[in-house]
């Protein structure tokens, strides 16, 4: 699309890895880069800084919807907004990533994606999503659990 805008199938390509975006095999063509051909290295990136707002943009969007969603479980409002989306060689994740955060693996894609949560507001999401006020002292299988299906909801959203 002309406006910066992509088109469903072009968000259908991004996240299945493959397909026409654009023209050919590379899922990012015709939104001003290529994909990378294998994982950034040192302190490069793969997309450019305007696939990134794309991204940063669906991403965002989809958090309200789940937001939505999880506000109506739990009859109150409920805020969610996008930190920022970072693409990070697989070798560097164990270092950057702050222990005891919550990793949810994202079924998007030929590629590992994540969704990274801080412990703490892990616990207290999982909590309020199952109805405490209280957090529990740790992420247990319940509450794992309840974080994937919101992972699922934002997911299902883009």
């Amino acid at each position: 699309m002309g406006d910066g805008s992509l088109s469903q199938e072009e968000i259908d390509a991004l996240l299945m890895g493959t397909g026409d975006a654009g023209g050919g095999a590379d899922p990012l063509a015709g939104m001003g880069g290529a994909a990378p051909a294998s994982a950034p290295s040192g302190g490069s990136s793969g997309l450019s800084p305007s696939q990134k707002d794309v991204l940063t943009e669906s991403f965002t969007e989809a958090l309200q919807i789940a937001a939505n969603a999880a506000g109506s479980v739990l009859g109150k409002t409920v805020t969610m907004s996008m930190a920022e989306v970072v693409e990070t060689p697989a070798a560097n994740i164990p270092s950057e990533i702050i222990a005891g955060s919550a990793l949810i693996q994202l079924n998007m894609g030929s590629q590992p994606s994540f969704l990274v949560i801080p412990a703490e507001l892990a616990l207290s999401m999982a909590a309020s999503m199952m109805g405490s006020d209280t957090p529990p002292p740790i992420l247990d299988e319940a509450h794992a659990s309840t974080l994937g299906e919101l992972a699922n909801t934002i997911v299902s959203s883009l």
